[in-house]
Order: C-alpha cells, then sequence, then structure tokens
C-alpha cells in the first residue's frame, strides 16, 4: 500500500489565504477558479460584493531558508447581477484594498499567519508588495468587470 502524499502549502493557496483575510470583511470572496453561478438558482455567490483569483507567474524559492517569494497575477472581479453595464469602479476598489493591505496601511502586524484548508497546517505572510498599477482587463464575456496586477508575496510554512 503506498503512502499518501502530505498536504504541503503552496503559493497559491496561502496568497488567497492572505487575501482572503483583507477582503472577507466585505464580502469579496477569493479562489484559484472565479466560482460560476448556483446551477440550481443561477445566482451568483459573490454578485454584490466580487471575486479574486490569484495564479502563480513566476518568483523565487529561498536555497536555504524555507521562504518563497512568488509573484503572482491577481484579478479582481466584479459585476452588476442583471445589468449590461459591469462595475470597474468596485473591481479596481479590491485591487486597491489588497493593494493598501500589502504596503501595511492601516494594519498592526505585517507577519501574519493565515489558515489553509483543512490539512494543510498553517504558514506565515512576512511580506506583500505589489509589483504592477492594477489594470482593466475588458473583455470578459459574462461582461464582469475586472482588474488584475502582479503581487509578490513572501511566505513559509509553519
Amino acid at each position: 500500500m503506498a503512502l499518501a502524499l502530505p498536504l504541503l502549502a503552496n503559493s497559491e493557496l496561502v496568497t488567497l489565504a492572505w487575501i482572503r483575510d483583507i477582503v472577507t470583511a466585505y464580502g469579496v470572496a477569493a479562489g484559484t477558479t472565479l466560482q460560476g453561478p448556483d446551477p440550481e438558482t443561477l445566482e451568483l455567490s459573490w454578485g454584490d460584493t466580487g471575486f479574486v483569483t490569484a495564479l502563480v507567474v513566476g518568483g523565487s524559492i529561498n536555497p536555504t531558508v524555507p521562504m518563497r517569494q512568488p509573484v503572482l497575477s491577481i484579478d479582481c472581479y466584479a459585476t452588476n447581477v442583471g445589468k449590461s453595464r459591469p462595475p470597474w469602479g468596485r473591481a479596481a476598489s479590491i485591487a486597491s484594498t489588497i493593494i493598501r493591505a500589502a504596503q501595511h496601511v492601516d494594519l498592526k502586524d505585517t507577519q501574519r499567519p493565515v489558515t489553509l484548508p483543512t490539512g494543510y497546517g498553517t504558514a506565515r505572510v512576512a511580506d506583500g508588495s505589489a509589483l504592477t498599477e492594477p489594470e482593466r482587463r475588458p473583455g470578459d464575456e459574462a461582461n464582469h468587470a475586472r482588474y488584475g496586477f502582479q503581487l509578490s508575496v513572501s511566505w513559509t510554512a509553519l
């Protein structure tokens, strides 16, 4: 019988946990994949608030210290359910809220532990830094407003 691989933290899970700590108070959801409508009600659970996704696009792993420093592409979505005009301002505000947290504005503790999904343990985010200005990313087929930017996060598993 083969042993099961342990569930180890990865950069997307850690960054999304850190982002959830920032945006959950505003009702904004975060995940690796944008959630579509509920198949039974056809409603978006995040339709009134927004959604954030993260995708690793580069970065580095420290060869001597268990510290990771990924670069992630962050996408912030907002929609106006039942309306044709995307809420660009709301998507931009979500991005700005994350950047503000990365700049340590209004944060008492810049090094924070984050809670990962069940079985993954915990990790600590030491630092976050926006690398690019948020940009409007039009052309979404569902007519969602989407702003994106690059974010670097330094983290270690605990």
